[in-house]
């Protein structure tokens, strides 16, 4: 009987393997074809013979899939039939990978021993939601209501393949497309991804200066990141750069428990955020390579700690960034396919600089990013500041629980990235260094109050106190600001109050005119007030046109006219009315008869 038993297993094995490598055969032989050829095959698997997402332009991509597909088949097919015996073992890993899942777990259980310090990390996380609630409803910025009209606002599907531009931070505008059709497209719904997000920021901050540092300094670092009005920016606005941060300081404290723990589960997690990081915007590069380099340094310069050996770190290292880069690749599929590998890779946004206008540019890109990072912070703190940051580098082996200075692998990483990519560096993409520029100023500033030989009374300590003192300052400043909250949340920008003015005069036959930077904004406003996209139609005829205009931008009638209206332009355009002027914006009304 179990003769029997294990022949009918060999059979089916066999059998299994054989269609297997077969299937796998002819998609590598698919992927040699023609494009004609494999569009008739497309299209005969339709019932409407027009598989239309499978273009001359794109077939490389499909090509490139049928093959990888193809050889990933056979190679299982091979396992099946010939290494059945040690495919089994990989059982070993699922049982390893759920044993690891539980001692991950209680790594990151709270210490009842520090309820203080998380009744304080609560207390300052207060402070972060308080200062982020204040712009919850500001006035919509051009590429956040980009992000809604042209990416988030139609089905899931649409959201996942559209990529006209890198404006599509395409994981972020997921989770508006799905918030705004629960929530209903007010400000405050479209940057609750950001606003949730940028919240997380404080307490993940926390977790990595903790790992890295103490927590005072953890404490000092949390409460900066609360405050910061670049990062309140940030949170307010609906854009994927503080999910990069989260995602940033998430990967950070994995990587540092990967070094000092062989564990397949957080490797796992590690791959998997760093992918979604990507998947967010692709400058994820940065802050990934920058960790990547730093275990790559630590593994050499400490040794591999519980691993085997520096190669068998290596391998883990290796395995990791590999299965990221292809999870992204899966991940960005859908736009290959449907919006085309061009549109990602050779976009003119991210084209590299030439060489001759990089320096300059990347010069004046550096002090607009410390204008926005000082923005909000007296000069004496900017100096202490400064200060910490450039002791917390002298003090690195008395302060820091890593022999590494993660600083260095920093500097060490984008430097190379500059170099090689040579990018418009705009200020918003190096959002993600800030809270660890504050970790690591505030750090430099904490060990060297935790040096002085100065005793307090009651176990009291410098630092303690330091910390103190900041949170009651932050506290009177959120005080300060309550009384504003509800006028500032009541406050109409230009394009809304147009908008609004607009609403109550707008005609089925009318015709609304707006170009950039303020066409997005009034956009989304006439969504939200119900004015119909059918008035931003510049192919149908119109009995009048409302002109927005803004002077600011060298605008005028005609020039708006020129840029978005319908041709020929009119010849007595010169004799289109101001009605009213809003702000820095002034409409105007033509009537064509």
């Amino acid at each position: 009987m179990q003769i029997k038993m294990k022949c009918g297993k060999t059979v089916l094995l066999n059998s299994a393997s054989a269609a297997l490598a077969l299937l796998g055969l002819l998609l590598l032989i698919a992927s040699f074809q023609t494009y004609a050829v494999l569009k008739s095959i497309a299209d005969s698997l339709l019932s409407d013979h027009n598989f239309n997402s499978l273009t001359q332009s794109n077939v490389i991509i499909f090509k490139t899939y049928l093959a990888a597909t193809g050889l990933v088949l056979m190679t299982l097919a091979y396992f099946m039939r010939f290494q059945w015996q040690r495919l089994k073992r990989s059982r070993f890993f699922i049982r390893q990978f759920v044993k690891d899942f539980h001692r991950f777990k209680q790594a990151i259980k709270l210490e009842k021993s520090e309820i203080v310090y998380y009744l304080i990390l609560s207390l300052i996380t207060g402070l972060a939601v308080f200062f982020r609630l204040k712009d919850i409803n500001a006035p919509m910025g051009h590429d956040e209501a980009y992000t809604l009209v042209a990416f988030a606002s139609d089905s899931l599907f649409d959201t996942i393949i559209a990529y006209h531009l890198p404006n599509n931070h395409v994981f972020h505008s997921i989770l508006v497309n799905i918030v705004t059709h629960l929530l209903g497209i007010q400000p405050w719904a479209v940057r609750l991804p950001a606003f949730i997000a940028g919240v997380l920021i404080v307490p993940a901050t926390y977790s990595l200066a903790k790992i890295i540092y103490d927590r005072e300094t953890a404490l000092a670092g949390a409460l900066l990141v609360a405050y910061s009005p670049a990062l309140v920016g940030h949170s307010t606005n609906a854009r994927g750069y503080t999910l990069v941060t989260l995602i940033t300081l998430l990967i950070l404290i994995l990587g540092i428990y990967v070094k000092n723990e062989r564990n397949l589960f957080a490797w796992v997690l590690l791959i998997f955020l760093g992918a979604i990081g990507f998947y967010t915007i692709p400058i994820m590069l940065f802050p990934f390579g920058m960790l990547f380099t730093w275990l790559f340094l630590s593994n050499i310069i400490e040794g591999p700690g519980p691993y085997a050996s520096r190669m068998v770190f290596f391998k883990y290292w290796a395995i990791a960034g590999i299965c990221t880069a292809l999870l992204v690749l899966i991940l960005y599929t859908p736009i290959f396919i449907y919006t085309g590998a061009e549109k990602f890779f050779a976009n003119g946004v991210i084209a590299p600089l030439s060489w001759s206008a990089f320096p300059a540019t990347l010069q004046s890109r550096l002090v607009e990013t410390w204008y926005e990072w000082q923005q909000g912070f007296p000069p004496a703190l900017l100096l202490l500041l400064g200060l910490g940051f450039g002791l917390g580098l002298i003090l690195h082996r008395r302060i820091s629980s890593q022999k590494v200075p993660l600083q260095l692998a920093a500097v060490a990483w984008i430097g190379i990235l500059l170099l090689v990519q040579r990018p418009n560096a705009w200020a918003r993409i190096w959002i993600f260094l800030l809270p660890l520029v504050f970790i690591w100023s505030a750090a430099g500033i904490i060990g060297s109050l935790k040096a002085l030989p100065i005793k307090l009374p009651q176990r009291l300590s410098l630092a303690t106190v330091a910390v103190s003192a900041a949170m009651l300052v932050v506290a009177i400043q959120a005080i300060r600001i309550l009384p504003s909250l509800p006028d500032q949340w009541a406050a109409k920008g230009d394009a809304e109050s147009i908008v609004l003015f607009l609403k109550d005069e707008i005609q089925d036959a009318d015709f609304i005119l707006v170009t950039s930077p303020d066409d997005a904004s009034v956009w989304y406003y006439s969504r939200l007030y119900g004015i119909a996209d059918a008035h931003f139609d510049n192919t149908r005829p119109f009995d009048r046109a409302f002109i927005i205009v803004n002077p600011a931008e060298q605008q005028t009638p005609e020039s708006v006219f020129r840029s978005r209206g319908p041709t020929p332009i009119p010849s007595d355009i010169e004799n289109a009315r101001l009605i009213q002027t809003f702000g820095r914006l002034e409409l105007y009304e033509y009537a064509s008869r």
